[in-house]
């Protein structure tokens, strides 16, 4: 008999369970949360990228980010989930790959590692914010960071695991179990990734949100700067505001530091949905082609311009380096 073999099967199995730390909450002050923010951090998937010179890796920013405003934004429940890839330990056996943290008036409150199976991710995320949600806020909001979300749900999207299914209608869901959970919708939707401001994609997440901030253009995943939530700290802003804030800021930092083309649109649900639902059922984009529908078709968003705040610059180099605007939503190129 291999014992050596007979002592590492309790090791393996605390490090390809599911683990856990749970702090009291006696640190919990009910009374003072206003707001409760829900981050999902795609990190299965090649994020590298420059920034002053020096290397990051854009879903490790974008965690970073997200947990400064957990420990800082003191009146909130904050929610954040890591998805990361796929690893094994001793080669054989599968390691934990996502992380949960619940942060409650800027303390850990719980944190969470377990193994994702095929299509469980909605429900090991609705039943972890479900055991530990605060019954009432004021106020909430969803930020996502990751690749370009397909607008048909399609494998390949998790590098580590491409036999998992994802696209906007399963992003969707998960913004609609959430809403669930919190019995209301989201007060604003960050999608922060390459060409989702789509009108198929917006008539899709519509319904589980008043206002969403995405782009209709290629931004890398960490364009937007979680971290300008923490203007609540200072001012009690109403949320078409604060998102404004947060995208007028980031787009501010996107102007100093990159010579690619910058385009941050936030949409008012309320405005637009009378003019969504004929694109509620058709797919406008194929996945990593975009162009602004305007040059594509102006007649089919003739209806789209109300309800949109753009906040756009052409890149310094290209074909398009002197389109002094943009409708605001992403089509399909026309051609190859």
């Amino acid at each position: 008999m291999n014992y050596k073999i007979l002592f590492l099967l309790p090791l393996v199995f605390v490090l390809s369970s599911c683990s856990g730390l749970k702090i009291s909450d006696s640190k919990i002050d009910i009374e003072k949360i206003e707001h409760r923010v829900v981050f999902i951090i795609h990190g299965d998937a090649s994020y590298l990228y420059h920034s002053n010179n020096s290397k990051k890796v854009a879903d490790i920013e974008a965690l970073r980010q997200a947990e400064n405003v957990a420990k800082n934004l003191k009146n909130s429940e904050v929610f954040i989930i890591h998805q990361k890839p796929k690893k094994k330990f001793l080669i054989f056996f599968p390691k934990n790959n996502r992380d949960y943290y619940r942060y409650v008036n800027g303390n850990l409150i719980e944190k969470k590692s377990f193994r994702i199976k095929k299509e469980n991710e909605i429900s090991k995320i609705t039943e972890f914010i479900s055991n530990g949600k605060i019954p009432e806020s004021k106020n909430n909001y969803f930020f996502y960071f990751g690749h370009q979300i397909p607008e048909e749900d399609e494998e390949n999207y998790f590098a580590s695991m491409p036999g998992i299914k994802f696209g906007i209608d399963s992003f969707s869901k998960i913004l609609n179990s959430i809403s669930n959970v919190f019995n209301s919708k989201f007060d604003f939707v960050v999608v922060s990734t390459c060409n989702n401001g789509t009108p198929y994609v917006i008539s899709k997440l519509s319904g589980n949100t008043d206002y969403i901030l995405a782009s209709p253009s290629d931004l890398h995943l960490s364009y937007v700067n979680s971290e300008y939530i923490l203007k609540l700290n200072e001012e009690n802003l109403k949320s078409d505001e604060l998102l404004d804030f947060i995208a007028q800021s980031s787009f501010n930092d996107l102007s100093n530091t990159t010579q690619d083309v910058i385009s941050l649109v936030i949409y008012d649900v309320e405005k637009l949905n009378p003019h969504l639902q004929k694109f509620s059922s058709g797919i406008s984009l194929k996945r990593n082609k975009t162009a602004d529908c305007f040059d594509v078709d102006s007649a089919a968003i003739s209806s789209l311009k109300n309800g949109v705040k753009i906040y756009y610059k052409p890149a310094k180099f290209g074909k398009d380096k002197n389109k002094t605007s943009h409708s605001g939503w992403g089509c399909e190129k026309s051609g190859k």
